[in-house]
């Protein structure tokens, strides 16, 4: 029962790694940078 849990676990642990890596590069933001009155911003830089 106990080595099923640990090789579980580990298999979990496996995926779990490898999906985060690809979250990773295939994030992006993507929207509209809008001054206090509303008009739009074109170029604009944003840094997160």
């Amino acid at each position: 029962m106990m080595r099923r849990v640990i090789v579980t676990l580990a298999i979990c642990l496996c995926f779990a790694g490898s999906a985060s890596a690809q979250l990773g590069s295939q994030t992006g933001l993507v929207g509209t940078v809008t001054d206090s009155a509303g008009g739009v911003l074109p170029g604009a830089s944003v840094t997160a």
